[in-house]
């Protein structure tokens, strides 16, 4: 709880009640997109929604994956956290408005603490 705590206090300004993306490197520009000022993401139904840039966090818990790709993101936003523990994740996931992602944790997490979630499209894994 403790860990928790830290990460709340930390996080509570700067990323309360924004919008959290987990998305995949490999997804980038598929699934999800940055066009001008805003986010388009698609869903596995076809339909997509546009939400304005300075309201998304994009996230990530897999470092190896998302480094370089978080790099580029930077030249877009500022709104990125690499989570390297999983008291970090609950804290930002909880504090979250809505969670979008094409990850597994993020996705059981959004639902275990009763954030809105809808799942991306991740056409590498789509049956």
């Amino acid at each position: 709880q403790a860990a928790i705590a830290f990460w709340n206090e930390k996080y509570q300004k700067r990323f309360n009640n924004k919008t959290l993306v987990f998305s995949r490197a490999n997804n980038f520009g598929k699934g999800v997109q940055i066009v001008e000022s805003q986010i388009v993401l698609k869903f596995p139904n076809g339909t997509e929604t546009l939400l304005p840039l300075e309201d998304v966090v994009f996230a990530s818990s897999s470092f190896i994956e998302d480094a370089d790709h978080f790099k580029s993101l930077k030249q877009n936003t500022s709104n990125l956290v690499m989570c390297h523990t999983t008291e970090q994740m609950f804290s930002l996931v909880g504090m979250a408005r809505q969670v979008y992602t094409d990850r597994y944790h993020p996705g059981v997490l959004a639902h275990r603490l009763h954030v809105p979630l809808l799942v991306l499209e991740y056409k590498e894994e789509q049956i």
